[in-house]
């Protein structure tokens, strides 16, 4: 598999860091750069995978105030894989749907799926939500926190899991 590391601006991919404070004028300070990275392994001391992937992309965020990070991961499976992870999923009752930054969308999912992404600034990519618990590894990670949304047709879990 091809290394790759596409550098992407987290202010770009969260409008809240931008965003003034009610009680102020304040502007959230720029944040740092954070690396898109498809290195399994590296990705494996935060998470447990279910099953081999074909493919990652991933970046781990921190969150404004310090001390608290996001790591947002597309997961690329075949179809006994995917299957396996919506079988062994518990249920999550929210709304079907990740609403992520077209620019993050574009940079973590497979170029076939970048058509279907419109040019909205934000994205919606429906599937199938389930809660994270094939991916959580609280022995080993603070990563327990979030969901995973499944597009099946696809092939791609896009995880999203967070630290508190």
């Amino acid at each position: 598999m091809r290394l790759a590391t596409v550098t992407v601006l987290l202010g770009a991919i969260t409008a809240a860091a931008a965003c003034k404070s009610p009680d102020t004028n304040e502007v959230a300070a720029p944040q740092p750069k954070a690396s898109i990275s498809e290195d399994v392994k590296r990705l494996e001391r935060f998470i447990k995978l279910p099953a081999p992937p074909d493919g990652v992309r991933w970046l781990k965020e921190p969150q404004p105030g310090g001390g608290d990070f996001t790591l947002t991961a597309a997961l690329r499976f075949g179809p006994e894989a995917i299957a396996k992870v919506l079988e062994g999923s518990l249920p999550f009752d929210v709304q079907p749907t990740a609403r992520i930054s077209r620019e993050l969308a574009v940079a973590l999912l497979p170029e076939p799926m970048h058509k279907a992404l419109g040019n909205g600034a934000t994205v919606a990519l429906r599937g199938t939500a389930v809660q994270p618990n094939l991916f959580i590894s609280p022995e080993t990670s603070s990563f327990i926190h979030g969901r995973a949304v499944v597009m099946k047709n696809e092939g791609v879990v896009l995880l999203t899991l967070f630290t508190m």
